[in-house]
């Protein structure tokens, strides 16, 4: 039985390359979670409960807005463009955060004057 020794390049690379797999796969451990509660039609305009505890107003860029309960997973916590993975029809999609940290009433009513 032959024993192989590493040398310290070695060690560096496995040490690298276990820190990029880190980094690449733990992203989206820290994404907050939502689910599209409203829409409307004729509207790019959609709202979403993120992680249960408020709302956040959001317009789509894509083709077409999600569907109501669709589960999103991204960055909801801020303003702008974001890309936004929707899990339930296992797609990315590109959106505009037009406010977040939201009550309920609050989104509403951002929401129908969007899509007056």
């Amino acid at each position: 039985m032959r024993i192989q020794r590493t040398t310290g390049v070695q060690h560096l690379r496995q040490y690298a390359a276990m820190t990029v797999l880190i980094i690449l796969f733990a992203v989206p451990v820290f994404a907050d979670r939502g689910e599209v509660v409203r829409t409307l039609k004729n509207c790019d305009f959609f709202i979403v409960e993120v992680e249960g505890v408020d709302y956040a107003v959001i317009e789509s860029w894509d083709l077409s807005v999600p569907d109501k309960k669709d589960e999103l997973i991204g960055e909801f916590n801020t303003y702008g463009m974001v890309t936004l993975y929707n899990k339930t029809q296992d797609l990315e999609i590109e959106v505009y955060i037009e406010d977040y940290m939201l009550f309920e009433d609050e989104a509403s009513r951002i929401l129908f004057e969007k899509c007056e």
